[in-house]
């Protein structure tokens, strides 16, 4: 009895793992074909950012040599306005002075006027 147990199990397991296998390697096939699929549209979104960055460090380094640019022009034109606004200021302390000692030469005129 246990011999023909044992012949009729290759039989049965042909009959009932074998399609069951080659299900589940279809299924994993199958399985493959997405996992290549979506590998392939991660490889593609990675080139898409790849080149947004690339787009967006051009467009970034643009802006900061414009705006580079346009500090130093301003800090040229502080500068400028600065050395203006010292002669003025300069020179009113000249006329200040002057209208002090003006003020001295009348005050002392005056006061032989009346001697």
């Amino acid at each position: 009895m246990g011999s023909k147990i044992a012949q009729k199990a290759p039989t049965w397991l042909t009959r009932v793992l074998l399609p069951e296998i080659a299900e589940i390697k279809g299924e994993l096939k199958s399985i493959n074909s997405r996992i290549d699929a979506i590998n392939t549209r991660i490889d593609s979104t990675n080139t898409r950012i790849d080149e947004m960055d690339k787009t967006l460090s051009s467009k970034i380094d643009n802006v900061d040599e414009k705006l580079g640019s346009k500090i130093d022009e301003l800090d040229k034109r502080v500068s400028e306005n600065g050395r203006w606004l010292a002669e003025k200021i300069d020179d009113l302390d000249k006329c200040l002075d002057m209208a002090q000692r003006l003020a001295v030469v009348e005050a002392k005129l005056r006061e032989r006027e009346k001697s």
